[in-house]
This record gives structure tokens, C-alpha cells and sequence, in this order.
């Protein structure tokens, strides 16, 4: 099994994401995510552009190892409404991903997240570089992908950067 995900060049635009069974079928979606870096947390760290190899840039693309699927307990406000109900850590191996690592990058995932303005690309609100989607999309990829981590068959996620 693997998460694939495409994003366009313009992270402030939404991209897709799948879950893909080995034979390459699809398990689930695709489905709207985004990987836009808040413009203002951005900034204050150094990262004006949101350049995605340096920390707090646009999501980066490449692939990663999934590995761990964390349940977000709702009694906790905070943490419900920036992950959702679901996050899921990434170990990235290859690609733009490995190069953010090697500069600094830490704590990427792909998780949900309180919803933005309805009907606008914020809709997805932005992160500081994870891959975000809404929190039915990452509770239904959470179902597919803990099965496959609990019996130890490896799980990847691949983000292309579309033109």
C-alpha cells in the first residue's frame, strides 16, 4: 500500500491525494489536500519565500516512510483543531524531502485540521509544511494505513510537485 499525493507548484492551489493498494488500485480518493506554508509563521522563522527545503517552507516533495498513524484525542481542543483526528508522521527517504531533513526539517505529516472559509482555497488552511486535508479524508487514510504499520508491512507516501 501507498499515499500518493500531487501538488502543484503554487502550493497556495490544492492538489490530491490517493491511497494506492500494491497492484497500483485505488483504495481511497482522491481527494483535495494542500501543502502551503502559513505565509506568516513563514516569515518569522526566516523563510520568506516558503522555500520547502528550509523549516517552516511549503510542504516539500519526495517520498517519505509513514510511521505512525497518531489518534488526536478530541477532549483536546487545541491539538483537534491544528492536526484533526488523525496525523501521520513521516520519515522522509528521498527526494526534496530528504534534502529539507538534512536542513533542519522536522515533524512533517499529513493530518487534518479545523476547516477555514468554505467555498476558498483557504478552506484547507495552511500548516507549517505538513500535507493537510480534511479530517474525513485523513480519518479514512488513518483506517487503511494503521491496519498495514500494526502487521509491519512497510507504508510510503510520495508528494510530486506538479507543473
Amino acid at each position: 500500500m501507498r499515499v500518493e499525493g500531487r501538488l502543484p507548484a503554487d502550493r497556495s492551489q490544492w492538489g490530491d491525494l490517493s491511497v494506492l493498494g500494491d497492484d497500483g488500485t485505488v483504495l481511497f480518493g482522491p481527494r483535495p489536500y494542500r501543502g502551503k506554508a502559513d505565509s506568516q509563521a513563514a516569515t518569522a522563522h526566516g523563510n520568506p519565500r516558503r522555500d520547502p527545503l528550509q523549516p517552516f517552507g511549503d510542504h516539500p516533495a519526495g517520498t517519505y516512510k509513514v510511521t505512525e498513524v497518531v489518534a488526536i484525542d478530541p477532549g483536546d481542543a487545541g491539538q483537534y483543531r491544528k492536526f484533526g483526528p488523525y496525523k501521520l508522521r513521516l520519515d522522509p527517504v528521498a527526494g526534496d524531502a530528504l534534502q529539507a531533513a538534512r536542513n533542519g526539517r522536522t515533524d512533517l505529516l499529513l493530518h487534518g485540521g479545523a476547516p477555514g472559509t468554505p467555498g476558498t482555497l483557504n478552506y484547507l488552511r495552511a500548516s507549517n509544511g505538513c500535507g493537510r486535508t480534511a479530517d474525513e479524508t485523513i480519518a479514512g487514510i488513518a483506517a487503511l494505513v494503521a491496519p498495514e504499520l500494526a502487521s509491519g508491512r512497510a507504508v510510503l507516501y510520495t508528494c510530486e510537485s506538479t507543473i
